[in-house]
């Protein structure tokens, strides 16, 4: 078919018919190049063509050869780049990028694209800088979206004037709430309160029933000795989020401030019905006690320890907090799975001479788990969970938060048919919270009669990363069942919703261990065989220092330094399932903890100022020989450099310093010795 030939063929839309006509242009072209082989301007219009038949790599070849012969065609050397961005081949793409703006300094898209490509390589800086340069050239194409993903960067890492800059270059091309309470956040941070205040206060104009935002207010209130109106922000945060714990610590310190001392109990006890393990709510209510007389009791607490009248309130608002909202029965039927549990943790193993304060409170008391199915209930989730009956009523048993209330959320957005079930939760991005909060509803589910087999949508958090597919994959879910629940507003013929496991608190509990190591673990058992050290070194926070130190110094011992993030899910179970012994820094990987064979020594490694129990939880479910170690002062580890410490973000930023005397000392009080060392390393 020749080529005018080609082009009487009708165009109507068909794809066979226009690909043939494609086709038969590049054969033109190809014999018009063997005729004038030097000339670019064929080669680039060989490379559009190619382009539009989705030959992406012959088009880039094409496109190349044409820089090759000397055209200086801005629109060509974008192309390059935009098809190696579009193969996710950045650094490949930037090149290009870059010397298209030397001919065309103003070409827009080409500035876009260098700030995303930057952005998706860690460039932040670079990523800022062309952001900036867009906003310049054409301020309408310039993304605010960007500024606030570098902004959350620049937060993260401690480099709050830049995340300033951002905020403010987000706030000058389109208002929004969230910029408002970041750029709050970093003039906080930067010591500046009264311009915190004021971003906080446009912020709530804008959306006034965000509770983070009223808390973070009635933080900076607080700061700046504002005691009742801190009050009254975080009160306005609490009813807005009932469950979150850290309100019901604030408002504690605040009435202590004002001289309330029973009102500050009362809050303290609320916190200790969600979360036992922090220490200092502990040391608050020993003060309570001791300034009412009670000195007893207040020294019950400094041991992490509790008067038996506290711990009666606590049993009190834990049975009741999942009790149902007084609605009537017609609108949801209840499945109850787990009934409430008190359970004594095992002390860990230290070198120190009395338990880190986060040990010291080894009581755990936790409410019923259960599954609502709720006829023709609707359901959002907004960052936190909102449930409600078909009367549109809250159903704060497994809701979070109050977001379904609001005027624009009443009407949903889609209808889904069937069985529903709806589970996502916050953090799901982080391997932990997705292995522990997420994946154990699905348990509770299947506990409660309803097979996931059955169900015609699973709504959970959007897939994001490998570790997700890879769980669902595992437990059988057919992906056609998943629903991304961002965006999502829906209602369901059977809207099935289990308890907010690890919307507060996350505690892991035997049962969620035992279905973890039914769903996951090879059978039967591989036996233990080998020492491992989990690595921190792809990480942008709480890194490990001196790692390679640590990495030599176990390997007179035998252990062997594993990066878990490079690993699929089922090679993560299975180098945890072999492991004889684990050293470990804190960090999402020790999640694996829960497939070790019982009996297995773990030593966890903390930053000095970060002691949470998550994986002694873990350890002691599974019955683990657990440790932990403090790690060095990071700050003392700079300065011995002659650099200057980093201003953390916050306390599980900081980084860490293993003290290699101290880690030898704890792995022989666990019974890790160095005999068979040399076979263990290989």
């Amino acid at each position: 078919m020749n080529l005018s030939a080609a082009r009487q063929i009708d165009r109507s839309g068909n794809p066979s018919k226009r690909s043939q006509v494609l086709q038969a242009e590049i054969s033109q072209l190809k014999q018009e190049i063997q005729e004038a082989p030097e000339s670019y301007n064929l080669y680039e219009k060989l490379g559009d063509l190619l382009e539009k038949s989705q030959k992406k790599s012959a088009a880039i070849k094409s496109y190349k050869t044409a820089v090759r012969l000397g055209t200086n065609n801005a629109n060509t050397l974008f192309r390059i780049g935009f098809l190696y961005q579009k193969q996710e081949r950045y650094r490949d793409a930037i090149p290009f990028y870059l010397r298209c703006l030397q001919f065309a300094p103003k070409f827009w898209m080409a500035i876009a694209n260098l700030s995303s490509s930057y952005f998706v390589l860690k460039n932040h800086d670079k990523s800022l800088e062309f952001q900036d340069l867009l906003k310049k050239v054409d301020r309408d194409r310039a993304n605010t979206g960007i500024y606030q993903l570098l902004g959350k960067h620049y937060l993260e890492i401690s480099e709050f004037s830049k995340a300033v800059r951002c905020f403010q270059s987000s706030l000058e091309l389109a208002l929004n709430a969230n910029s408002y309470t970041n750029l709050g956040i970093a003039y906080r941070k930067l010591g500046d309160l009264e311009k915190a205040i004021e971003c906080y206060r446009q912020s709530l104009k804008l959306d006034p029933n965000s509770s983070w935002t009223h808390f973070s207010l009635g933080n900076v209130l607080s700061e700046a000795r504002k005691n009742q109106q801190a009050l009254e922000s975080y009160k306005q945060a609490l009813r807005l989020y009932p469950s979150r714990i850290e309100i019901y610590e604030r408002c504690g310190v605040i009435e202590l401030r004002l001289g309330r001392l029973e009102p500050a109990l009362n809050y303290y006890v609320k916190y200790l019905g969600f979360c036992q393990d922090n220490y200092k709510i502990y040391q608050a209510i020993a003060r309570i006690f001791q300034q009412q007389g009670h000195q007893q009791a207040a020294q019950l607490c400094l041991q992490g320890k509790l008067p038996p009248q506290i711990e009666s309130k606590i049993e009190h608002f834990n049975a009741n907090r999942w009790e149902s909202s007084k609605l009537s029965s017609k609108f949801y039927d209840r499945y109850s799975v787990y009934e409430p549990e008190v359970f004594q943790m095992s002390p860990p193993k230290t070198l120190d001479r009395t338990l880190h304060p986060t040990f010291r409170s080894q009581k755990r008391y936790l409410p019923e788990n259960f599954v609502l199915k709720i006829p023709n209930g609707q359901a959002l989730y907004n960052f936190d969970t909102s449930v409600s009956t078909s009367e549109k009523q809250l159903v704060s048993d497994v809701s979070s938060n109050r977001d379904i209330l609001r005027p624009e959320h009443q009407k949903p957005n889609r209808y889904l048919n069937g069985k529903v079930a709806f589970i996502p939760l916050r953090l799901s991005e982080n391997y932990y919270h997705w292995t522990f909060d997420i994946l154990p509803r699905l348990d509770l589910l299947r506990k409660a009669g309803f097979e996931w087999n059955s169900l015609d949508a699973i709504v959970v958090n959007p897939i994001q990363f490998p570790f997700q597919r890879q769980s669902l994959d595992a437990l059988n879910i057919d992906r056609s069942q998943i629903y991304d629940a961002n965006g999502l507003n829906f209602t369901a013929d059977e809207l099935l919703v289990p308890t907010l496991i690890g919307d507060v608190t996350s505690t892991p509990t035997k049962w969620m261990c035992e279905f973890l190591r039914e769903m996951f673990l090879p059978n039967p058992h591989p036996q233990p065989s080998q020492r491992i050290y989990l690595r921190r070194q792809n990480t942008k926070y709480r890194r490990v220092l001196n790692e390679e130190e640590v990495v030599q110094f176990l390997r007179e011992y035998g252990f062997k330094p594993v990066s878990l993030e490079k690993l699929s899910v089922r090679e993560q179970v299975q180098i945890l399932a072999t492991a004889e012994a684990v050293v470990a820094p804190h960090g999402a990987g020790n999640t694996n903890l829960v497939y070790c064979a019982p009996g297995t020594p773990v030593v966890e490694i903390f930053a000095p100022d970060y002691v949470v129990d998550y994986y002694w939880a873990i350890a002691d479910r599974v019955g683990l020989d657990y440790a932990y170690l403090l790690a060095d002062d990071p700050a003392a580890y700079y300065l011995s450099r002659g650099e200057r410490p980093p201003q953390y973000f916050g306390s599980h930023c900081q980084d860490i310093v293993v003290n290699l005397e101290a880690l030898d000392a704890i792995l022989k009080q666990v019974g890790v010795d160095r005999s068979l060392a040399s076979r263990r390393s290989r």
